[in-house]
C-alpha cells in the first residue's frame, strides 16, 4: 500500500528527529519485500546503537523522575498493555501471512519494543516530536518502520 501524506510527514518527522533527513522513503509491498528488508545488511549500525543507548537513558531517567519501584509499576501496567496488543497483531499478522510466522514474530517484536520506548519516553516525560514517539506513531497508523539504511528508510 501506499503511503499517504498524513504517514509520509510522520516517517519524516521521524527521520529528522534520528538526524536522518535525507534518507529516502521506501514503501514496501508485500511480506515478502518486508522479509527483504529487514534482512538488508546494508542497515544502519551506528543509529541502532544510539537507539539502544537512548532506551538506557530513557530508563534511567524514568528511574531518577519515578524512583525504581514506582518505575517499575508504572512499566508493569505498559507491559500487560503491550502484551496484549502484541497479541492481537501476532493473531492479525499471522492471518494476514499464513506462510511464515517468522516475519510475523518480528513484526510484533519491533511494535512491542516501540511501545516499550514510547512508554519510557512519557514516563520521562520527553517532547511530543521524541524519535520513540515518533516511531510508535507510524505503528498505530498501520505501518511497520522497518531498516533504515544510509539512503534509504523501509516502511511497510
Amino acid at each position: 500500500m501506499e503511503v499517504d501524506s498524513h504517514t509520509e510527514q510522520l516517517a519524516q518527522q521521524y527521520l529528522r528527529s534520528v538526524h536522518r533527513g535525507n534518507t529516502r522513503i521506501e514503501p514496501v509491498p508485500g511480506w515478502d519485500g518486508a522479509r527483504r528488508a529487514a534482512r538488508d545488511l546494508g542497515w544502519d549500525r551506528e543509529l541502532l546503537a544510539a537507539q539502544i543507548t537512548e532506551r538506557h537513558n530513557l530508563r534511567r531517567q524514568a528511574d531518577e523522575l519515578h524512583k525504581p519501584g514506582g518505575c517499575a509499576t508504572l512499566l508493569e501496567d505498559s507491559f500487560k498493555a503491550i502484551s496484549v496488543a502484541a497479541n492481537i497483531a501476532l493473531e492479525t499478522a499471522q492471518h494476514a501471512n499464513p506462510g511464515d510466522i517468522s516475519i510475523a514474530k518480528a513484526a510484533v517484536g519491533a511494535f512491542s519494543e516501540a511501545a516499550f520506548d514510547t512508554a519510557l519516553s512519557m514516563l520521562t516525560e520527553t517532547v511530543a516530536h521524541h524519535p520513540a514517539k515518533l516511531k510508535f506513531a507510524l505503528f498505530q497508523v498501520g505501518r511497520w518502520p522497518l531498516t533504515i539504511t544510509k539512503k534509504q528508510f523501509f516502511l511497510f
